[in-house]
C-alpha cells in the first residue's frame, strides 16, 4: 500500500509547467509571431528592421532562433519601436507568472529589451478597454554571449479596469540602437 500510494504521488511533483508561449524557439520559423515596426513621428521616417527565424551551426543549445535587424532608427526614438509579439491564451486572473528569454548581441554598451503584457488591446474586439498589466525594461550586457534574462508579473489590474485575459498579448521591444538581436527560448510560466 505505501509504495503504490508514493508512485501515484511522483507523477504530480515532477509535471513541468506549461510555457504560454507558442513556437518559443522559433522552431516553425516565425509562425505565430507578429512583428512591428512602429513609426510614431512622421519627422522619424529612417527607422528600418527585419526579423527571421535564423539557423547556426555552431550554437549547441540555441540551433533555432530569431534575428531582429535594426538597420536604421531615427532622431527622436526613445521607446522600442522595433516590437515582437505574440498573443498569450492561458492567462489565470490574480496569479503570478516568470517571463524568461535568452538574447544574444554585440555592442560597445550595454542595451536593453522592452517588455510589456497587455490586456485587449486595441483592434482585439475586445469591449474592455486596454489595460498594461506588467511593463518593465531587462538589461543586459551586449558581449556576443548568450544570456538569459527574467521578469515576474502578476495578472492583476493596476487601476480599476477588468481584465481581458482572453485578449492578452506580449510585447518584446527593441529599436534603442542599430544592431543584430539574437533571441530564443522565450516563456511565459506560471509561478
Amino acid at each position: 500500500m505505501k509504495t503504490t500510494l508514493f508512485f501515484l504521488i511522483l507523477p504530480l511533483l515532477t509535471t513541468k509547467a506549461q510555457n504560454l508561449i507558442e513556437n518559443s524557439s522559433f522552431d516553425n520559423g516565425t509562425k505565430n509571431w507578429q512583428f512591428i515596426v512602429k513609426n510614431n513621428n512622421q519627422d522619424d521616417i529612417a527607422l528600418e528592421a527585419n526579423f527571421k527565424s535564423n539557423y547556426e551551426r555552431k550554437a549547441e543549445r540555441f540551433k533555432k532562433h530569431a534575428k531582429i535587424e535594426v538597420i536604421s532608427i531615427g532622431k527622436t526614438t526613445k521607446h522600442s519601436n522595433v516590437i515582437l509579439q505574440q498573443k498569450v491564451e492561458g492567462l489565470k486572473k490574480n496569479k503570478r507568472y516568470n517571463f524568461s528569454v535568452w538574447i544574444r548581441s554585440r555592442s560597445r554598451n550595454n542595451d536593453k529589451l522592452t517588455l510589456n503584457i497587455i490586456s485587449a488591446p486595441t483592434n482585439t474586439g475586445s469591449k474592455l478597454p486596454q489595460t498594461t498589466i506588467a511593463s518593465t525594461e531587462l538589461k543586459y550586457k551586449c558581449n556576443g554571449i548568450w544570456q538569459q534574462a527574467n521578469f515576474e508579473f502578476e495578472t492583476r489590474s493596476k487601476n480599476k479596469n477588468k481584465l481581458d485575459l482572453k485578449n492578452t498579448i506580449l510585447q518584446i521591444g527593441f529599436g534603442h540602437r542599430i544592431g543584430d538581436f539574437y533571441i530564443d527560448s522565450i516563456e511565459v510560466i506560471r509561478n
